[in-house]
């Protein structure tokens, strides 16, 4: 989201972005061209900080990188901040082996399975259960019990292989507003707030819509 007001640009939440390298966001701004017009920045070293309070009762701290795969403290870290132990730490490594090498066909068969009762299946302490709940939870703004495995995990493996954190510079709306220059640029129009009644679709893409009249309202 990006909030502007008096000339500045507020970013309320700028810097998270899964993956954070080799997105669509990417791909998208090469296939167009556009990179001298949007640039994304992906934070190296020590940028992701985490807070766990523990049973005990107090608060323990830790800061990593976005890429945990990368980090050579990482599995240190998950015993000091979750309390883990050997067992622990095998059945995280159970569970990330399956994220990494299920199929397609195979996750597309989880769509009905939620993250929560999944990941507990692996028998990973609660501790690590909430450091991934947390993170899922963050992500899709969902209770992690609703949350398919078949998104879930292709979202976990997307964090392993390009990280989780990125920030595009000018804004989160930059690459949209790119876009709508090089349609511009093109003879296409920008019509921003626009009530379109249909998107008209021929074969593999859309060569219109229809306008809404005004004053009517769509059906509940």
């Amino acid at each position: 989201m990006t909030l502007r007001s008096g000339g500045y640009v507020y970013e309320p939440w700028g810097a998270v972005g899964v993956p954070a390298a080799g997105s669509r966001f990417h791909e998208l701004v090469d296939r167009l061209g556009l990179g001298d017009e949007v640039e994304m920045i992906v934070p190296e070293g020590a940028m992701a900080e985490s807070w766990f309070k523990g049973p005990d009762g107090t608060w323990r701290h830790s800061i990593g990188g976005s890429r945990q795969t990368d980090d050579p403290a990482g599995v240190d870290r998950l015993r000091e901040m979750y309390g883990a132990d050997d067992a622990g730490i095998e059945a995280m490594v159970r569970m990330f082996v399956d994220v990494m090498t299920l199929s397609d066909e195979q996750l597309d068969a989880l769509d009905d399975v939620g993250m929560l009762e999944w990941m507990s299946g692996f028998g990973l302490p609660d501790g690590l259960v909430a450091n991934l709940a947390s993170s899922l939870n963050l992500l899709f703004v969902s209770p992690v019990n609703r949350i398919p495995v078949s998104e879930a995990a292709r979202t976990l493996r997307q964090i392993v292989e390009g990280g989780a954190g990125r920030y595009h510079v000018g804004g989160y709306a930059r690459v949209a507003e790119a876009c709508t220059g090089y349609v511009e640029r093109r003879g296409g129009r920008y019509l921003p707030g626009t009530d379109v009644e249909q998107v008209l679709v021929e074969g593999a893409g859309s060569s219109g819509w229809t306008r809404r009249p005004a004053g009517s309202r769509p059906p509940s």
